[in-house]
Order: C-alpha cells, then structure tokens, then sequence
C-alpha cells in the first residue's frame, strides 16, 4: 500500500534514519473500539491537494512548532494497518483550523508498525519562512 504523512523537517531528519515509527493516536472515532487510543501513524490515503494539502501543512506547523513541513510517501504491507476482526480500519478525519474547515471526511488509515527508511520518500519540503518572504 501507498500512503502520505506529513511532519516536520526536524523529524524528518531522524525518520530518514531510523523509518517512520508509530506514536500515541487518540482518535474520537475509534474510542469505542480501542479506548486509550493506538500506537501507530497516521497515514493519508491519498496525495493531499488545494486546501486540504494546505491545511494539513498549517496544521502541522502550528502542532509541531515548525515551520518547514515534510510531505512522506510511504510504502507499507497491508497487514500493517490498522484492523478491527480482520477488516481495514478506514478513518476519516474532519480538518479545521478556527473557523476555516480545510477538508471533510478525508480518508486515511493508521499503520501499526514502523516503516523502514528505504520504504520513505520525501516528496515534499515546505519551508513556510522562505515562502513568505
């Protein structure tokens, strides 16, 4: 499978490393199923774009207090991701910032295991300083 991660320049210097490792997800949707939330990473199951793309690199600036963002395609086996008595686990998140709402129901997934470095490729860098100025 393919999936897109966004994070910051400053993990992306480590992910390439050591692989994209999972972290704690709390997600409201998945609560029921798995109180306490899961250890994986968020994946987009799709390239980003428009203002989807754009919220998602806003959104991890603000929560990573970076400002140059990294857009990953990672490449990982299907039984890596999330599931729920042997069916895939869909996500889809609800993408807001203040009143700006940058994508609805925009699918995604989460891997549960780490994703080696040769399976990451950088596909985008976005250097929010040099952009604005």
């Amino acid at each position: 499978m393919i999936g897109y991660h966004y994070t910051s320049w400053e993990n992306w210097l480590t992910i390439r490393e050591t692989g994209l490792r999972p972290y704690h997800i709390e997600e409201e949707k998945l609560s029921g199923y798995f109180p306490g939330g899961v250890n994986g990473t968020w994946m987009w199951r799709r390239n980003l774009r428009g203002w989807s793309h754009l919220g998602t690199v806003l959104y991890q600036a603000s929560s990573k207090a970076s400002t140059r963002i990294v857009k990953l395609k990672c490449r990982f086996p299907v039984a890596s991701v999330l599931s729920l008595d042997g069916m895939t686990v869909k996500v889809v998140h609800r993408g807001k910032i203040g009143n700006w709402l940058y994508h609805e129901a925009e699918p995604a997934f989460i891997v549960m295991t780490t994703i080696p470095p040769g399976l990451i490729e950088a596909v985008g860098d976005y250097d929010l300083l040099k952009r604005l100025v």
